[in-house]
Parts: structure tokens; C-alpha cells; sequence
């Protein structure tokens, strides 16, 4: 019983490394910060990139104009967002937020999928979850529990989370 328990704890263990071989710059940060004094309860990390849809192939993409959506990718900063990373215990989430609108990404069952003013509510916090055999990402919202869904049907939109292709998405980190 107790052997099992073990093999057990060194395969959780095995898989978090391996997730954060495939996130190094939370990796990156976490021991930069392993000296934050104590009293300070969250870390922080900031990375630039676009993310693009592995089902369509188009980037999510913020602007006045069309608001958040999914368009031909341009290289543009209206499809570059900040990945705002926040360790807080045991809590990982990322904020979304577009270089050229200064907005966040935010999902409520009230307003759906949207570009909002970043306020620091769970409607603009995600988890990034890595697939390992495409090296795509699915993005859930914590609030709704929805993830970033894109396809030609129904354009981007936040859904259930069903693990499809139109659900995983490319991170190019480009700053």
C-alpha cells in the first residue's frame, strides 16, 4: 500500500515538472521570486505574444472598432496580449490583455466573451491548460468555467470546455 502511495507522489510530481518545462517563463519567475519575503502571498509574470486558434488558425485580435474577436493573423498589436501570470498558493491563472486596447479579455454569463476595462475580477482570469501532444494550450475562464472557443460557425465565443481542436490555442511569445 505505502509503495503505490509513492509511485503515486512521483508521478504528480513528474507531471508538474513537465508542465513547467512547457511554461518556462512562470518557471523563469517562480525562482527568480523564490526569495520574495513572506507576507507577500502572489508572484507575478509578464509575457508578450499572440494566440492563435489551431482550428482555424486565425489570432485572437482586440480592437475599438471590431472589439474582441478572431482575425487573419497580421502581426499588428491589435492581436498582441500580455499574459499576466498570477501564483497565488495553490491558484495559477493568467489575465489576457491587448497591447493596443489596453483591455482584458473577460467572459460573465452576463456579457459573454468580451474586451472590458481591466478590473482584477475572476471574469478576467484563465487557466492556461497544456496540451503536450500538440503543444497547444486550452483557455478556461475561472468565473464561468467556459473555455476561448473558435470555429467558422460560430466565430469566438466562450463555451464548455469539450478538448477540441477549435479550444486550443498557439502561444508565440514575440517580446
Amino acid at each position: 500500500m505505502r509503495k503505490r502511495l509513492v509511485v503515486k507522489a512521483f508521478a504528480v510530481l513528474a507531471l508538474l515538472a513537465a508542465f513547467l518545462v512547457h511554461w518556462p517563463d512562470a518557471a523563469v519567475a517562480r525562482a527568480q521570486t523564490a526569495g520574495t519575503p513572506t507576507g507577500s502571498s502572489a508572484t507575478t509574470v509578464r509575457v508578450r505574444g499572440t494566440l492563435t486558434d489551431l482550428s482555424t488558425g486565425k489570432c485572437l485580435d482586440d480592437s475599438l472598432g471590431y472589439g474582441l474577436r478572431t482575425n487573419t493573423c497580421n502581426g499588428l498589436d491589435y492581436q498582441n496580449f500580455i499574459l499576466t501570470e498570477t501564483v497565488d498558493g495553490f491558484l495559477i491563472y493568467d489575465v489576457i490583455q491587448n497591447v493596443h486596447t489596453g483591455s482584458c479579455v473577460d467572459d460573465s454569463l452576463a456579457y459573454g466573451l468580451r474586451g472590458n476595462y481591466c478590473n482584477g475580477l475572476n471574469y478576467q482570469q484563465f487557466f492556461f491548460n497544456f496540451h503536450p501532444d500538440d503543444g497547444t494550450w486550452g483557455i478556461q475562464n475561472l468565473h464561468t468555467g467556459s473555455c476561448l472557443d473558435d470555429s467558422a460557425a460560430y466565430h469566438l465565443r466562450g463555451y464548455y470546455c469539450n478538448d477540441l481542436a477549435y479550444q486550443r490555442w498557439f502561444f508565440i511569445r514575440n517580446g
